[in-house]
């Protein structure tokens, strides 16, 4: 029988890299994996690195309280963060399995001046992509990494490696081999 995980999102591409996530590093392991709407506390585009980790773990306080029979819990916030070379895009992602948690940052990537500047004036990433690229629902498709890599890194892909990485972090030495 399968275990359930709930995620804190119904954007299918969270819950699907999640699902993913798992399948390739607990094979042995079935988990039901089911997204629910979470609250993160946090403003809708995090501005930086620190309130895009607070948005992931309050979403995932808020779906371990709301689901405490589930097996685990996950959370994945996206946001964005200036740096010296410009505003780039990042997301965290954080598992709980049992007792045990684990986090991890996705890999960054740079956001061109337009894009930024949109975001600067207060219009949430995703959205700002729709306006510059004349798309719609970039947030539930490849995400902002896809439209800027062409397609060859997609949102999905983003956050499934850092879910790897997080859900790495539950396991203690033994469950390594």
């Amino acid at each position: 029988m399968a275990e359930q995980l709930i995620v804190a999102s119904k954007n299918p591409v969270k819950v699907q890299a999640i699902a993913s996530a798992l399948a390739l590093f607990m094979p042995e392991r079935a988990f039901d994996v089911v997204g629910t709407d979470a609250d993160s506390g946090v403003p809708d585009q995090p501005m930086s690195d620190a309130e895009t980790l607070r948005g992931a773990m309050n979403r995932l306080q808020a779906v371990c309280q709301a689901a405490p029979q589930a097996a685990g819990w996950a959370a994945i916030e996206g946001g964005v963060e200036e740096t010296e070379s410009g505003m780039v895009g990042l997301a965290w992602i954080v598992i709980r399995i049992g007792a045990a948690t684990g986090q991890a940052r996705s890999a960054t990537f740079p956001i061109p001046a337009e894009l930024a500047q949109l975001v600067r004036e207060g219009i949430e990433l995703g959205y700002a992509c729709d306006q510059l690229f004349g798309q719609t629902n970039t947030k539930q498709r490849g995400g902002a990494i896809g439209l800027l890599t062409r397609g060859l890194v997609s949102r999905h892909a983003l956050y499934e490696h850092a879910a790897i990485m997080a859900i790495s972090a539950t396991c203690s030495a033994p469950d390594y081999s």
